[in-house]
């Protein structure tokens, strides 16, 4: 991850695939909630189709919520909403998500990470027309006026 800072993409993609070998050889699997995000949501979108990071995001987010780790849960689903937006899938199927995604991370209370998709949603909900103001990035999911 630190490589990638310095615009060093080759050297973070082998230490990516190393990481991922040396989790392969020793069967620590119960760090990959952690490791494929970092890996698959900030380094190989660097060097690598993006489509090809979609199922070991969601693979991460989904064995999360099996642990009961809601960190690292809230993590993987912002960087699998953010993917799969990029990809330039469905609108309404990414929203469908956050949504799912939303309600977990209210049930757990660890809403820190997640606020940052509330632009993402915003800006999803404008494409699909349902904002009062589709040029302003405010509405539903996100409002800059005081309450």
């Amino acid at each position: 991850f630190v490589l990638t800072s310095f615009n060093d993409i080759k050297g973070a993609e082998r230490y990516g695939k190393v990481v991922l070998d040396i989790m392969e050889y020793t069967k620590v699997y119960y760090q990959h909630c952690r490791v494929y995000a970092l890996i698959y949501g900030f380094v190989f979108p660097r060097c690598m189709h993006l489509h090809s990071c979609l199922e070991p995001i969601a693979k991460a987010y989904c064995d999360c919520a099996k642990i009961g780790d809601s960190e690292w849960l809230v993590a993987n689903a912002a960087l699998f909403a953010t993917l799969t937006f990029q990809c330039g899938k469905e609108l309404s199927s990414v929203e469908i998500f956050l949504n799912k995604a939303e309600e977990k991370v209210k049930k757990w209370k660890t809403t820190t990470v997640f606020h940052a998709t509330r632009p993402l949603k915003q800006a999803i909900l404008n494409l699909m027309g349902k904002a009062n103001h589709p040029t302003l990035l405010e509405g539903e999911a996100i409002s800059f006026t005081k309450e």
